[in-house]
């Protein structure tokens, strides 16, 4: 799905001098080709976005008679959901040519940087820019000498994190040790209780048999 412009971009088009020129003229020739938008009663450009709306929905003509509503409704549902669709894409590609974009005059910025510096009227810029490099450029050291304190302090966190865990491991071997022999010792008492119960009911039976012998 494509989108159509009501104006062509290529008629914005700026002139770029091949020389460096004076700020203010190069304003004044920005301001000459800016875009004059006026949303009057007597300005066209209100009904051409309208226009372009109706094109691009692609809704087809309304219903006349009340049979043709649900079909109308299932049309327009269907049409936004596409147009949605094709709305995420169009800003993912806005997004992608806004970053080329500030590549683009970044790189642009360092090739007539050498111009720039060497001619009168851009000193006081160019002095401005410097400034707000030096600046940047000891935040930038700031945020790095932080940036390496919390790498320390979360190496260390993670050193004794580390040997928490080992302490903890540790612990739980020596707790499953206790645990057995725990267990191995419970299963030995109710072995010498067996013992101790089977010796017990010998020695009544031995004291109840002693009796008969004696009348014997």
């Amino acid at each position: 799905m494509s989108f159509d412009l009501a104006f062509d971009p290529r008629s914005l088009a700026i002139e770029v001098p091949a020389a460096p020129t004076s700020p203010i003229v190069l304003e004044a020739r920005l301001a000459s080709v800016a875009p004059r938008r006026a949303f009057g009663p007597d300005s066209s450009i209100a009904d051409d976005v309208s226009a372009d709306a109706r094109l691009l929905g692609d809704y087809g003509e309304p219903p006349t008679r009340w049979i043709q509503a649900a079909l109308y409704a299932w049309r327009v549902y269907r049409r936004r959901r596409e147009l949605r669709q094709s709305l995420a894409v169009r800003l993912q590609e806005v997004a992608q040519a806004q970053a080329e974009l500030e590549n683009g005059l970044v790189g642009f910025a360092d090739q007539a940087r050498p111009i720039f510096e060497d001619h009168p009227a851009y000193a006081e810029s160019v002095d401005q820019l410097r400034r707000a490099e030096e600046v940047l450029d000891a935040r930038i050291r700031v945020l790095a000498a932080e940036n390496e304190a919390d790498a320390a302090r979360l190496a260390s966190i993670d050193a004794r994190i580390a040997k928490l865990e080992a302490e903890k491991e540790q612990a739980r071997h020596e707790e499953r040790l206790a645990a057995s022999e725990l267990a191995e010792a419970q299963a030995e008492l109710g072995r010498e209780e067996l013992l101790l119960k089977r010796a017990e009911s010998e020695r009544r039976a031995a004291l109840h048999r002693q009796p008969d012998r004696t009348s014997e």
